[in-house]
């Protein structure tokens, strides 16, 4: 076994030298973008090298996998695993820096190459990483040819893995709580949190040194759960828990529920989200491939089979659902969830261990302290240190453990013009959160009609929006007049001062300055959705008279925000907007030419396909539960479909439109499926999961109970 063990000792050496570069990135905050993706893909090749690692030691002398992997350790001093080598030194020489300096640069990488360079570094690790990606997943023929391609300068060959892999994950669900979480996490000010995480009830947690398995963390509205929530998915991926990840094949999945996503957010989607995180995080298995190579319709208890094979080969797996009450009650939503969740694990939720969630008061000051260090603030306190500490006590004390306050005190002390009124403002400042957001708006107000009116349309595109907005996908979005496309939406003291300082800038993207109730918005100002939907139908109704793929690509160029309103149009088009905008979206559907390049985008940018079971008005109003206006598209006729519909409905377990086909008398609910045979009666019954569906077809006396399946079987 030398091979073996000369091979291990390289991969053992080269997952320490990754884990020590990432500890020097993630010793800083407030990186650079172009840093930030370099940590990213950092970890990535420290997971495929784990990965390499463990298959090492299941590997004989002589097996094919070892003989493989050595074609990357062939021909020195040329080899894969010499140059990867080289690349770590030099990276390690770039970002040691002696622990005084280390301090002196806190708050900034200190970064001695050139964008230029940073960026040529990260493409010799994705060359790498690919390599050897392809020796885990691909065999000594195929690693072959990626090595020769990567000599010529291409690595298309081995690029190959990473495509299917990115495919299945869209196949999977558009969903992406990846993507959530790392918004959320684009909040985190500082080390914010860190109390948690070095708290006894999460140690013993994390270790699996208790006999509980869940740990229960209630907390009042505001003190920044979701944000927190964010940073034990980080601190669970990271580096801290350095032992865990090398000694023990670990994965860390996150479920971040969401009142906005009401429509779409079922539990067959979270299980399919968990699956798509397995593979973003790991790769593909054999059975998930297999799936996806026979394009199988998934459904429950499928979903569900398939988790808890793929769970099983990890040591250990750690789930964070977030924001559980926002999950949709209805159908029994949130008792469906959890029932789903205990079925991953025997232990889940049978013992649980409570941790109270207030926001300490450190993190609350550590807050404070970054927002007086820039803008006006900074300006107001300069030379004034009993200023600062008035704000920082004063702040601190009304906030009184909601973190959520303070971001909102800090915003309206933001806009003082002078110090004057900045004293004025601190000394009315309120201890009562729904009288903090009434004051901001009540400053919105006060503007002229145009700048209130902008400063609503901020808000409501943020606050409803799907993912964080970018500035340019802001600027877009808000479809503003000619003479307003000067405002500098890139200056956070011009948007506090439309936005009552509820809105801040981090990381190129836009956000309410804390976790905001979105329901409180609605409340306020309802009348605000209709132009956010308006804007969105917009941009996605382009003309894409597009010959081609390649021009629809180039289009996203040219329109920051049609890769969002191509994903979403559907979620911002339903609810109240189908019925006051209902000219505009069945013309929208209606549209072949149109309709048709819409289906190309939603493959080409989301991997979404929509299917051909219905004609496609039907299918994009299926798809995206938008029930209204699929009463007006039946009542129009032309409902062909080689699906049943109400089959289609009951698979998607949309109530609401189940419910709306049972009342059509054009709609036969005891319709086979050519391909199945099944009626939408016995679907729903084998799906154990669909038991208010089922309630529904019986108590609708439409349904025929009597009717046998392939199998000769009745419902009954």
């Amino acid at each position: 076994m030398a091979d073996a063990v000369g091979v291990a000792s390289s991969v053992t050496a080269f997952i320490k030298n990754i884990l020590t570069l990432i500890n020097y990135v993630k010793d800083v905050y407030n990186t650079p973008a172009e840093i930030s993706q370099f940590l990213k893909e950092l970890k990535f090749l420290k997971i495929y090298l784990s990965a390499v690692d463990e298959l090492i030691s299941r590997s004989t002398e002589n097996g094919p996998w070892l003989k493989t992997l050595k074609q990357l350790d062939n021909n020195p001093p040329d080899s894969v695993f010499n140059e990867l080598m080289k690349l770590l030194e030099e990276l390690d020489g770039k970002l040691r820096v002696t622990p005084p300096q280390w301090k002196m640069v806190k708050k900034r990488l200190l970064w001695t190459l050139t964008k230029t360079s940073v960026e040529e570094d990260l493409k010799r690790i994705e060359r790498l990483k690919t390599l050897v990606m392809s020796a885990v997943q691909v065999d000594h023929i195929t690693l072959s040819h990626a090595m020769v391609a990567d000599v010529k300068g291409t690595v298309d060959v081995v690029l190959i893995a990473d495509d299917k892999a990115e495919k299945v994950a869209r196949w999977l669900t558009p969903s992406d709580y990846v993507a959530v979480q790392q918004g959320k996490l684009k909040e985190r000010v500082g080390n914010t949190g860190e109390w948690f995480l070095e708290s006894p009830g999460f140690m013993s947690w994390k270790d699996g040194s208790t006999e509980s398995r869940t740990l229960w963390c209630p907390g009042s509205p505001g003190i920044g759960k979701s944000v927190l929530a964010s940073i034990i998915v980080n601190a669970l991926q990271s580096p801290i828990y350095e032992k865990t990840l090398v000694q023990q094949k670990t994965l860390v999945l996150s479920i971040f529920c969401d009142r906005q996503s009401a429509n779409t957010q079922t539990v067959e989607n979270v299980l399919r989200s968990l699956l798509k995180q397995r593979v973003q995080a790991h790769g593909l298995s054999d059975s998930i491939t297999f799936l996806y190579d026979n394009n199988t319709r998934l459904f429950f208890d499928d979903l569900t089979e398939v988790l808890v094979e793929e769970l099983k080969s990890f040591d250990r797996v750690y789930i964070i659902l977030d924001a559980l009450d926002e999950f949709p009650e209805n159908d029994g939503g949130q008792e469906k969830l959890i029932n789903a969740l205990r079925t991953l694990g025997t232990s889940l939720f049978k013992t649980d261990t409570r941790l109270d969630i207030r926001a300490a008061d450190e993190d609350i000051k550590t807050y404070i302290m970054s927002k007086l260090s820039s803008g006006r603030l900074a300006h107001h306190i300069k030379g004034r240190d009993h200023m600062r500490g008035e704000i920082l006590s004063g702040v601190t004390a009304k906030a009184d453990g909601i973190f959520l306050l303070a971001c909102i005190h800090m915003a309206s002390l933001a806009e003082a013009k002078s110090r004057k009124s900045l004293r004025g403002t601190l000394r009315k400042l309120s201890g009562n959160i729904w009288e903090a957001y009434d004051n901001a708006l009540e400053r919105i107000n006060c503007q002229s009609k145009d700048r209130k009116e902008l400063a609503y349309r901020i808000l409501g595109w943020i606050a409803f929006a799907r993912h964080p907005l970018t500035v340019s996908e802001l600027r877009y979005a808000l479809a503003v007049e000619p003479a307003m496309l000067a405002l500098d939406l890139d200056d956070e003291d011009v948007l506090g001062d439309f936005c009552a300082g509820l809105v801040i800038i981090r990381l190129e993207s836009i956000f309410m300055t804390a976790d905001a109730p979105n329901s409180f918005l609605a409340c306020k100002r309802p009348s605000r959705a209709p132009v956010c939907h308006m804007s969105s139908l917009g941009d996605f109704a382009l003309p894409l008279d597009a010959k081609n793929d390649n021009v629809l690509r180039g289009l996203a160029e040219k329109h920051p925000f049609l890769h969002y309103s191509s994903a979403h149009w559907g979620y911002h088009a339903s609810g109240a907007v189908e019925h006051s905008m209902e000219d505009e979206i069945i013309a929208f559907l209606t549209d072949g030419i149109d309709l048709t390049n819409r289906r190309r985008v939603a493959n080409i940018f989301h991997r979404r396909t929509i299917s051909n079971e219905a004609p496609m008005p039907i299918q994009f109003a299926m798809d995206y539960g938008l029930v209204h206006i699929m009463d007006v598209l039946l009542l129009r006729g032309n409902c062909e479909c080689k699906e049943p519909l109400l089959l289609i409905a009951v698979q998607r377990g949309d109530l609401k439109m189940v419910k709306l086909l049972l009342e059509r008398d054009n709609v036969n609910p005891n319709a086979r499926s050519p391909s199945s045979q099944q009626t939408p009666l016995l679907y729903a019954v084998e799906q154990r999961e669909h038991t208010h569906i089922v309630e529904m077809l019986l108590r609708s006396g439409r349904v025929d109970v009597n009717i046998k399946g392939s199998n000769g079987r009745t419902p009954l």
